[in-house]
């Protein structure tokens, strides 16, 4: 009677394995068929345009961060050129940064030396708000004239 106890308890171990194999590959397979697109939907990488169809852009208007200690008329070229492009985060993040280094200037923080509310601060605040409302007419001409020398 042992070894008939025996064999029956192996057959069962065997028959466990079975079922828990089968189990993992069922839902291994549902897992499976619910990443799978539905019948008729286009991948979208295939109808990508080919990388020689995307029309070219200025190099400064590149999708990596603006430079790092860059002047504010390099700021205000790349604001520049990303409002022509279209890029309203670029333009206004260029923007921001040439407005900051306007309104930060070499000075002791102690000296108490108001804020510069000077004609250019004012013209890119102008420009930031146009951009903002989606006028990129406006925000191109705001911010040629922010490039233009300042009386100072």
């Amino acid at each position: 009677m042992f070894r008939h106890d025996k064999f029956y308890k192996t057959q069962e171990i065997a028959m466990r394995s079975l079922w828990l194999a089968s189990a993992a590959i069922v839902l291994s397979a549902g897992m499976a068929c619910a990443q799978s697109a539905p019948p008729g939907d286009q991948n979208v990488a295939s109808t990508a345009p080919p990388m020689g169809a995307m029309p070219m852009q200025h190099s400064m208007i590149s999708h990596g961060p603006l430079p790092q200690d860059a002047s504010v008329q390099t700021y205000l070229r790349i604001a520049e050129v990303a409002i022509h492009g279209r890029n309203k985060a670029k333009a206004d993040d260029a923007l921001s940064h040439a407005e900051t280094l306007v309104l930060t200037r070499s000075v002791p923080q102690s000296a108490g030396i108001p804020v510069d509310h000077s004609s250019r601060v004012e013209t890119i605040e102008q420009a930031r708000a146009a951009l903002a409302s989606g006028d990129f007419g406006q925000a191109a001409h705001l911010t040629r004239q922010a490039m233009m020398p300042t009386e100072s």
